[in-house]
């Protein structure tokens, strides 16, 4: 378990499905919204949801 999680007294079974992004200053707008639909589409398929 993450010990920022831990120190915000995230329980442990939340922080374990937890999922840690980074930004930087050179990370440009269409990584971000790649990065969404990746994670969207991941979501989508392990819940097999329709969006």
């Amino acid at each position: 378990m993450s010990d920022i999680l831990a120190a915000m007294s995230m329980p442990r079974e939340q922080a374990l499905g937890a999922l840690r992004l980074s930004l930087g200053r050179f990370t440009s707008e269409a990584e971000i919204d790649g990065a969404a639909s990746a994670l969207i589409a991941a979501w989508r398929r392990l819940t097999g949801t329709v969006g």
